[in-house]
């Protein structure tokens, strides 16, 4: 009985993580000695519990009055100023400077 409850644990992580969260944590279970269902069923729910915090961060009032919803053409136009002002100042940020930043959002 308890297999089964592991296998409908995992069942509904499958279904309800996306094609590249599944897959990485997959990855991570691959690698753990002796792999258990019980171990995949903890790196699924620890993955879902990511995704759930990363969301929760994106829509708390901070997140929300910072960046303000934009439309389509807002962006558009923000993205066209940037790069003119890059061309202008000649100043920019490096990717790792950006992917630091992007971590931080969730934090």
């Amino acid at each position: 009985m308890l297999e089964a409850d592991i296998t409908q644990r995992i069942a509904q992580y499958v279904v309800a993580l996306p094609s590249q969260q599944l897959k990485s944590a997959m990855l991570v279970w691959l690698t753990h000695d002796n792999a258990t269902l019980d171990d995949l069923a903890e790196t699924l729910a620890q993955e879902q519990a990511a995704i759930a915090a990363a969301d929760a961060a994106f829509e708390s009032e901070d997140f929300t009055a910072a960046y303000l919803p934009m439309t389509e053409s807002e962006m558009i136009a923000g993205s066209l100023q940037a790069h003119d002002e890059y061309l202008q100042i000649g100043e920019g940020y490096s990717q790792p400077e950006i992917e630091t930043w992007v971590e931080g959002l969730a934090s």
